[in-house]
């Protein structure tokens, strides 16, 4: 699993206890530069839990993850209002407005439309007249529930560009705020990445060249000592040569000798 899987598993987890933030009180992200900035906006959340922090600083990120245009309407259902309307009916309903959570996406595909006006309006359909909610419909259009393998996907590209949001947002309030960042792309820190990566080509070659280089030295060490052993023999025998015939030269030693 990729380490930005990872990161939307840790959201996901996040969001699907989000109703009992007490669970979320010794979590790390709890201690994230997004939970910072929304403190240092909103004072009063310093009366809460670090889980309520937590939740409250996602709530403001999705909030910023609506189409900024009614939903296009088609052959095709507009992806951009199917994420962002899974996951507010899904999770961000329950926690701003107190409405149950769907049980399950196929659930939450017949509270999609409700939970875009109460995005939209601030308040429910019901409240509303039919030209404020005509431009918001999407599932409420449609005759059939959507494909599980379309929930699915709004499910999971809706978590992807919201964790997008966070690291965004945790990566710019770093550099203006001069502090590192607790959520980061991957979560592991680079020199950590480094212990658990396995050598690449370079390093094995730098190795591997290396090894080479000691072995040939050896070898040139060892015929070094095997040559002055056979010419000091040479010698040897010359002398004993010179005892035989004196006029036969004696070889001159070399400056290595």
């Amino acid at each position: 699993m990729s380490f930005e899987n990872n990161q939307t598993e840790a959201l996901r987890y996040l969001l699907e206890n989000s109703l009992q933030p007490q669970r979320l009180d010794s979590h790390p992200w709890t201690k994230s530069l997004i939970v910072l900035q929304a403190t240092a906006d909103t004072p009063e959340l310093l009366k809460k839990s670090p889980g309520q922090r937590l939740v409250i600083a996602l709530v403001k990120l999705f909030t910023e993850m609506m189409p900024s245009t009614p939903p296009r309407h088609g052959k095709r259902l507009d992806t951009r209002w199917g994420e962002f309307g899974i996951l507010a009916a899904q999770y961000f309903v329950p926690i701003l407005f107190g409405k149950p959570a769907p049980a399950a996406l196929r659930e939450a595909w017949g509270k999609i439309d409700q939970s875009i006006l109460l995005f939209v309006y601030g308040k429910p359909g019901e409240l509303l007249s039919e030209a404020e909610k005509e431009p918001y419909k999407l599932a409420g259009n449609e005759l059939d529930v959507a494909p599980n393998s379309t929930l699915s996907d709004w499910h999971r590209k809706g978590l992807e560009q919201l964790m997008e949001m966070i690291l965004k947002r945790e990566n710019y309030l770093s550099g203006s705020l001069s502090k590192p960042p607790v959520i980061f792309r991957g979560g592991v820190k680079t020199v950590d990445l480094m212990k658990k990566s396995k050598p690449g080509l370079p390093v094995i070659l730098g190795l591997l060249f290396l090894f080479l280089g000691i072995l040939l030295l050896g070898l040139l060490l060892f015929c070094g000592f095997k040559a002055r052993g056979i010419y000091k023999q040479v010698i040897l025998v010359r002398q004993d040569m010179v005892q035989f015939d004196p006029q036969l030269p004696l070889p001159v030693p070399s400056s290595n000798g």
